[in-house]
């Protein structure tokens, strides 16, 4: 079945949660009774489908759940969408500090490589 952005959108605004997962990591899960809508997600944005109890759980996670989140948000109209613009400036975030830390690393590394 072919499910329309719109469609998917208010999938997402009704069922996602979004949370921050492992103290730093941004997630998006979905729990639902239908895999096939779920699968839709996975192959549409990466992610992960299986089953949980009685219920299917797509999650994905990182920057993956961030381009997730944006591609949503335009259909989103619940009060989940200051959380979803918050998770999106989170990930943003945490890209900017992992290039900074790369930096950092690559700096002490050179002045090491110096030194000896």
């Amino acid at each position: 079945m072919d499910y329309s952005t719109d469609y998917l959108s208010g999938f997402f605004d009704a069922k996602a949660c979004i949370n921050i997962y492992n103290k730093h990591d941004l997630r998006v899960y979905i729990p639902f009774s239908d895999q096939d809508v779920l699968n839709i997600f996975k192959e549409k944005f990466g992610g992960t489908v299986c089953k949980n109890g009685d219920q299917y759980l797509y999650q994905i996670v990182g920057n993956k759940a961030k381009n997730l989140i944006e591609s949503m948000l335009p259909g989103m109209h619940s009060n989940k969408v200051q959380i979803a613009k918050a998770a999106i400036e989170y990930q943003k975030w945490r890209e900017c500090i992992g290039t900074y830390a790369q930096n950092a690393r690559e700096q002490a590394l050179k002045i090491i490589r110096q030194e000896h």
